[in-house]
């Protein structure tokens, strides 16, 4: 449903059939492989956590790897929390980059992450603290500032502040429509840079801080600008 809104952000390479199919090959390859040395996974998403082969996956590859000397990092919009089993198989990594993804609160984050439920973020970000305690499962959440989140930063890391869990600061490169510093002008930029002073110094402080002094090009502007009204 989201294909039409995210023209030129997307392909889709195969319906729903085949990627029935095409996860089946994926464990079926697997099982033929030697993944005894293997020292580190990446699943970045859509949404691991409702991907109908993931638990085959990490149960496969708790079986016939090593998961106690590998890295594993794993994107999460957090709109859903597993089951306790699939707590169980992360809990046997060496360690996990759990990173949950969001920049918000409230009507905003449901505003910028379409579809997405605030009180649901906040419940499950909190239940994956709890059940990440005394595992190897280090969980943060992937800030990425854009347009719309820039001048809410404040909020956004007082919650995160308020939660206990720790920001890991991108930014919003493309599209272009949504990169803060090709977007906004220098009036709009500095009045952001004035709102962030009143964050107390950290890690998301200095990033944005960068973020909002980088120089920008007009031509380069103007075509953000554009696409951002259109």
């Amino acid at each position: 449903d989201d294909v039409d809104i995210s023209e030129g952000m997307m392909k889709v390479f195969m319906d729903k059939s085949e990627t029935f199919s095409m996860e089946d090959k994926m464990l079926q390859l697997l099982e033929n492989v030697d993944l005894s040395e293997l020292k580190s996974l990446g699943v970045t998403g859509g949404e691991p956590f409702m991907t109908r082969k993931f638990q085959d996956l990490m149960e496969l590859i708790n079986r016939k790897a090593n998961p106690e000397k590998m890295f594993f990092w794993l994107n999460t919009n957090a709109s859903i929390f597993p089951k306790q089993k699939m707590i169980d198989l992360l809990s046997q990594f060496g360690m996990v980059d759990l990173r949950l993804s969001n920049e918000s609160v409230g009507k905003l984050s449901e505003y910028i992450r379409n579809g997405s439920k605030w009180n649901d973020f906040d419940t499950n970000a909190k239940k994956w603290l709890e059940a990440s305690a005394g595992t190897g499962i280090k969980v943060q959440c992937q800030a990425t500032h854009n347009v719309w989140s820039i001048n809410q930063v404040n909020d956004f890391y007082n919650w995160a502040k308020s939660t206990g869990i720790d920001i890991f600061d991108s930014e919003a490169f493309t599209p272009i429509y949504a990169n803060v510093s090709a977007v906004l002008n220098k009036d709009q930029l500095k009045e952001c840079y004035d709102q962030l002073e009143s964050m107390p110094e950290s890690k998301t402080k200095n990033y944005v801080r960068k973020m909002l002094n980088k120089g920008q090009s007009q031509d380069r502007h103007e075509k953000a600008l554009n696409e951002f009204k259109s």
